[in-house]
């Protein structure tokens, strides 16, 4: 891998895991977490993400863009919502969830608004890492990189939730891999990207909730 390239990648993986190190060591000790704190979560992930986006000068983010996530977002909250409506849970489970502190199974609107953000965050920062890939390197190597960067990023997440961060991490191997492929080869790959995104989580999210 270039100088330049592995230089911005370190850049890139360090601040996602910073946020993330905030959002899981920082905010939710002090009971800020993407349930009761929502809002502040939420605003936290997106402005960091724009924040990082206009200092490193990195991708134009126009109002379709704007448009398009946030149509993505409002379609796969319905989805959460409705099942957590259609197909609710025991208040046993409802425990279980909250105690495995992997809250997004919940399907309650507040906790999903506040994944959104955080698939959010985490799209743009693969956006800005895989544009930055594709002025160096090929469409091939750009994914091949950027595959193996996913899957390292996620490894922190043994620390916060044991051997159920297995859960993130096995997808992760194929997710980044996934993602990259329809960045680069496909026009509006973004969406197509956001939108894989969050099928995973309403997928993992099902299975999670009627684990038994």
């Amino acid at each position: 891998m270039k100088q330049q390239s592995l230089k911005f990648t370190i850049i890139v993986g360090s601040f996602w895991m910073l946020i993330m190190g905030i959002i899981n060591l920082v905010f939710k000790p002090y009971g800020i977490d993407y349930n009761s704190g929502w809002a502040p979560t939420s605003a936290f992930f997106i402005a960091s993400a724009l924040i990082f986006n206009y200092i490193t000068s990195s991708i134009k983010i126009s109002k379709e863009h704007i448009r398009s996530y946030l149509a993505v977002c409002i379609t796969f909250l319905a989805m959460a919502v409705s099942i957590n409506y259609l197909f609710p849970i025991s208040l046993i489970k409802r425990f279980e969830i909250i105690n495995s502190e992997i809250l997004f199974p919940l399907f309650n609107w507040n906790v999903f608004i506040s994944k959104s953000a955080d698939i959010i965050f985490q799209q743009l920062l693969i956006n800005i890492l895989i544009e930055h890939y594709l002025k160096i390197y090929n469409r091939r190597d750009s994914v091949k990189y950027f595959g193996i960067f996913f899957a390292i990023i996620h490894f922190p997440l043994f620390y916060i939730f044991g051997m159920n961060a297995l859960y993130f991490i096995l997808p992760s191997i194929a997710g980044g891999l996934l993602f990259a492929y329809l960045i680069s080869y496909f026009y509006r790959g973004y969406l197509l990207s956001l939108g894989f995104h969050f099928a995973f989580y309403l997928a993992l999210g099902l299975f999670l909730r009627y684990l038994n």
